[in-house]
C-alpha cells in the first residue's frame, strides 16, 4: 500500500489521484487543516477500488528537497556569504548558512539563490527559525516563482 502526500487549496479541498489508475476527485478537508500532524486517510478509489493512505499536507504549496548552493547578505549589493539550500518552496526556504551566529529570527537578509534548472533569483527574506548545525528557515518576502522544471 502506497502513501501520498497531498495539499490542501484555499477553500480547504484536497485533490486526490489515484496511483494506480490516475484518476482524481477533490474532498473536502477544511476540518482536518487544523489537526495536529501527521493527518492520515485510508482512500479507496472509486474507479479501480485501489487502497492508499494519503497524508494531509498543512502547508500551502510544495516543498523540494535540495542541495543548491546560493548567496547571502544583510545588503542586496554585497551577497558574500555562501549557503546552500536544503529544501526550497515558493514562500521560503531552509538554508545552512556558513556562519549564521550573528543572524537573529526576525531580521531581514538578501540571499541569491541558483535555482533547478540553472536559473537564479534574488530575493529578501526574513529568518524565521534556527536550527541546529547553522541551518535557518526563512520567508520569501515576495513569493519565488517556481516552474514545473524546477520542482520536477
Amino acid at each position: 500500500m502506497t502513501e501520498r502526500k497531498i495539499f490542501t487549496d484555499s477553500r480547504g479541498r484536497a485533490m486526490f489521484v489515484c496511483p494506480a489508475c490516475d484518476a482524481s476527485g477533490y474532498l473536502d478537508v477544511a476540518a482536518y487543516r487544523h489537526m495536529e500532524p501527521p493527518v492520515r486517510f485510508q482512500h479507496v478509489c472509486i474507479k479501480c477500488g485501489e487502497e492508499h493512505t494519503i497524508r494531509l499536507e498543512r502547508r500551502t504549496c510544495y516543498r523540494i528537497d535540495t542541495h543548491l548552493p546560493g548567496r547571502w547578505g544583510r545588503d542586496p549589493a554585497d551577497l558574500g556569504m555562501p549557503l546552500i539550500i536544503l529544501d526550497l518552496s515558493r514562500t521560503g526556504f531552509k538554508a545552512r548558512l556558513e556562519d549564521d551566529s550573528s543572524v537573529k529570527e526576525g531580521e531581514r537578509i538578501f540571499v541569491e539563490l541558483n535555482l533547478p534548472g540553472g536559473r537564479k533569483a534574488r530575493r529578501a527574506v526574513v529568518v524565521r527559525a534556527h536550527f541546529p548545525d547553522h541551518v535557518v528557515g526563512a520567508e520569501f518576502t515576495e513569493p519565488l516563482d517556481l516552474s514545473p522544471e524546477d520542482v520536477a
